[in-house]
């Protein structure tokens, strides 16, 4: 797949909220998992509720976003052949990137990576369009919302791109990391955004370009009436997700996020380094909990399974089971393995359809025990 650029946004709290949650949820409203079966159960349900409610507010920051630059586009000209002849003897150029400066500080050099400023760019140079000048002139009326979306939560990188391939972002992206990448319309994230839906949408995992390491990004559609004028977009890595993962899963268990294929999005504990070093660590989200004849007639590239065959198994019986559920509905099912009894919780969230996945040790006397 294709790469994209920073690291971080609102999904940060949203997806980070969802591995504290379980970890409040197993530590301090319930028994210990270990005792009654049910801890695992009851925290996927308290963890997705809250995680499904970030991330309708996650997509309602993207979707007022995407009207402040509609209406700015709306009022907003193409420059003057003697202005942007002005514009682009100030600019950075590399090839068909052009980076426009957008404030006095960078009159004498280059702001550092994620230094607090927009970075404006257009992927169509040298010849730009009248469409695309007309969007380079609009994206400034951003600005200060990309800003204060970013100052919500840490370390958060908002981005619009335009049909265009003119392209705002915030905080501050040198021209050598934006030169690292094709047109942001040819990018994962852009495609990401449901058009038919007219709503946010998701991308798999993918390695970051600009070194983030394994991320993800949730991306909504900008309309004017019929007319699709871009995407607004936010990122946030691997890490970052399953930060805190490690307590949600309480002593004898593992949390984990995959998607309705099994493809794994974040795991707790020492599980978690196989994401970025499955498939031979090729650059490319390929982790699977599934069963091996389930990934039969795939290419190894695309997709693996686990080293650890209990993972798999469950993650085989979380998809079977969530086949049946609607948004917002779990299901559990228990396993035996090699003599070892496993209760699988799973739970399909309702905004990006990913499954909440809880795998406990099945120990004597407990309510689940078969």
């Amino acid at each position: 797949m294709r790469k994209t650029f920073a690291a971080g946004m609102f999904w940060t709290a949203a997806l980070v909220w969802f591995a504290c949650a379980l970890g409040w949820a197993l530590d301090r409203d319930m028994p210990p998992a270990e005792s009654t079966g049910r801890g695992m159960d009851r925290a996927l349900a308290l963890a997705t509720d809250r995680l499904d409610a970030l991330c309708d507010k996650a997509a309602a920051s993207l979707t007022g976003l995407g009207g402040t630059y509609a209406a700015a586009l709306g009022a907003a000209r193409a420059p003057g052949e003697t202005e942007k002849d002005a514009l682009m003897q100030n600019a950075r150029r590399q090839g068909p990137v052009v980076g426009f400066k957008t404030g006095p500080g960078e009159e004498k050099r280059e702001p550092a990576y994620q230094s607090p400023g927009p970075a404006l760019y257009s992927y169509a140079g040298p010849d730009i369009s009248e469409a695309a000048w007309r969007e380079l002139a609009a994206l400034p009326a951003i600005f200060s919302e990309l800003r204060r979306l970013h100052d919500e939560l840490d370390l958060s990188w908002v981005y619009l791109t335009t049909v265009n391939d003119s392209f705002a972002i915030y905080p501050f992206l040198p021209l050598s990391d934006a030169m690292n990448n094709d047109r942001p319309t040819r990018q994962a994230f852009y495609a990401a955004a449901d058009l038919a839906g007219r709503k946010a949408g998701w991308t798999e995992p993918y390695l970051d370009l600009a070194g983030a390491g394994m991320m993800l990004t949730v991306s909504c559609p900008v309309y004017d009436g019929d007319n699709l004028l871009g995407v607004a977009s936010r990122d946030i890595t691997l890490k970052q997700i399953a930060f805190g993962l490690d307590a949600a899963a309480g002593r004898d268990g593992v949390a984990a996020l995959m998607d309705a294929r099994g493809l794994v999005v974040a795991v707790s504990g020492p599980y978690a380094e196989e994401i970025e070093t499955a498939g031979g660590g090729n650059g490319k989200a390929t982790l699977h909990y599934r069963s091996a004849e389930a990934l039969r007639g795939r290419d190894a590239a695309e997709a693996v399974n686990s080293a650890h065959e209990f993972l798999n198994a469950a993650g085989e019986a979380a998809v079977d089971k969530a086949r049946g559920l609607a948004p917002g509905e779990a299901a559990a099912v228990d396993l035996n393995l090699k003599q070892t009894g496993y209760h699988v919780t799973v739970r399909k969230t309702r905004t990006s359809g990913w499954l909440a996945v809880g795998i406990e040790t099945i120990k004597p006397g407990r309510e689940n025990a078969p």
